[in-house]
């Protein structure tokens, strides 16, 4: 599932049920999500998609890359930010 944090409250934007065991998904299956979500986001300037350990993954962080959004690592009690050019932010 991808969501939208606005204010106080998270609103789904996208997510696909797939049939098999509980856990985590490929990447590549990430990707598909974020590439389908990209078109309704693109008028946004600023985009930043916190990700958990299910997205810490090349695919995903690619994806993120190559439509300049920045993103949010969050694992656990630790978080590093990154910027869609693979910079820190200032």
């Amino acid at each position: 599932m991808a969501a939208l944090a606005y204010h106080e409250t998270v609103l789904p934007l996208g997510w696909q049920n797939i049939r098999g065991q509980k856990g985590h998904v490929t990447g590549a299956f990430q990707q598909a999500l974020l590439v389908r979500l990209q078109r309704y986001l693109r008028a946004y300037r600023h985009v930043v998609v916190l990700d958990d350990a299910e997205y810490c993954n090349e695919p995903v962080i690619t994806c993120v890359r190559q439509q300049q959004w920045d993103f949010v690592r969050w694992t656990g009690l630790t978080r590093s930010t990154r910027s869609g050019s693979g910079a820190a932010p200032a």
